[in-house]
């Protein structure tokens, strides 16, 4: 499939092709890495194939489709040690299926947020150091529209290291439940958390071991909601990760959690006038003025309200971040551009 396709002339054979290239790289990387993590896909082909094909095809599912090639370019990243050659053969096919979702996917990076007049007092500096040692952990809040996460995403894989959001997250606790890799959790009757990929969230699944799970977690969580005992276990997650890896994550208070442990880290707010936003939504969803306006509205306001629940401060409030940024002044490859030159000039201070 050439760059110059266009939405109307990809065919289902052309999705089918592409969804399973995907199902073929996530079977791959899993045998190459023997991850704990298990394979994302754990349907049998067909079903899997059709699953990746619908969230192709619908352009407000693009997070969900960012989240799954996420997945597999993290773990495809821990084979570098053990087998240079077989990594890179996998991240090459990965940054292809990479360009080739581009070109199918609007709101998987193509729908730009950029005023094009305030761009041109911008100077964005291409240079980045890849060769940085030590690990750089980058956190990153936005709203909504902001293409916060589709800059947060291009930026992990500018500086080929991971990226984690919302959904990563809870795919991981998933899988890694009480140290149990994805098949056993599967075959038990007691399987506690899940993720459903078509409604984006995390659950608890009902069964005959219900009330020994809580009352596990009880003891575990002292007896905390299940929104704090997912947040705190996020919380694990990432001050576990950060002693082993770079990697740039989304929202979930984590610039709070690292500063709480001590971990040092870079913060960034991703913002743009609402019209902008509003604007860029519209196009994503389809929607009028009125019901993007509504639903951003809506989305920022939670998020101002999670965030404050648990660090008790405000989630815009510049003052908490170490860099804001305007994304309609540079678009997302310029703002992908000057955060990493920002990080580059900072460690070489």
């Amino acid at each position: 499939m050439s760059d110059n396709m266009t939405q109307k002339e990809i065919t289902k054979s052309d999705l089918a092709k592409l969804a399973e290239q995907i199902y073929d790289l996530d079977k791959k990387v899993y045998e190459a890495t023997g991850s704990k993590l298990g394979r994302l896909f754990s349907d049998d082909r067909t079903t899997s194939v059709e699953e990746i094909m619908e969230t192709m095809t619908e352009g407000n599912k693009s997070h969900a489709l960012r989240s799954m090639v996420a997945l597999i370019g993290n773990m495809a990243r821990t084979i570098k040690q053990r087998d240079h050659q077989a990594w890179k053969e996998i991240m090459k096919e990965y940054d292809s299926i990479l360009k080739e979702i581009s070109t199918m996917s609007p709101g998987f990076g193509q729908v730009e947020i950029l005023d094009y007049e305030a761009a041109k007092l911008c100077d964005v500096s291409n240079a980045v150091d890849a060769g940085v040692k030590h690990h750089r952990i980058i956190c990153i809040n936005r709203t909504y529209g902001s293409a916060g996460t589709e800059i947060g995403f291009a930026l992990a894989d500018k500086l080929k290291c991971n990226f984690y959001d919302a959904e990563i997250f809870q795919e991981v606790i998933s899988n890694l439940e009480e140290g149990r890799n994805v098949n056993e959790i599967q075959n038990s009757k007691d399987k506690g958390y899940k993720y459903d990929r078509k409604k984006h969230s995390v659950f608890y699944e009902k069964n005959s071991d219900q009330l020994r799970y809580l009352l596990k977690n009880l003891n575990r969580y002292h007896g905390l909601p299940l929104k704090d005992a997912v947040f705190f276990k996020i919380s694990e997650i990432l001050c576990d990760i950060s002693k082993s890896e770079d990697f740039v994550v989304m929202g979930r208070c984590a610039d709070a959690i690292l500063t709480n442990n001590h971990i040092p880290h870079v913060s960034i707010y991703i913002t743009a006038p609402e019209d902008e936003r509003i604007k860029r939504m519209m196009e994503i969803n389809g929607t009028d003025y009125k019901t993007a306006r509504k639903h951003l509205r809506k989305v920022d306001k939670f998020r101002n309200r999670y965030y404050k629940y648990y660090t008790s401060k405000d989630w815009d409030e510049a003052n908490n971040y170490d860099f804001c940024l305007n994304s309609s002044r540079y678009g997302i490859a310029g703002s992908v551009d000057l955060i990493a030159d920002m990080l580059t000039r900072t460690e070489n201070c």
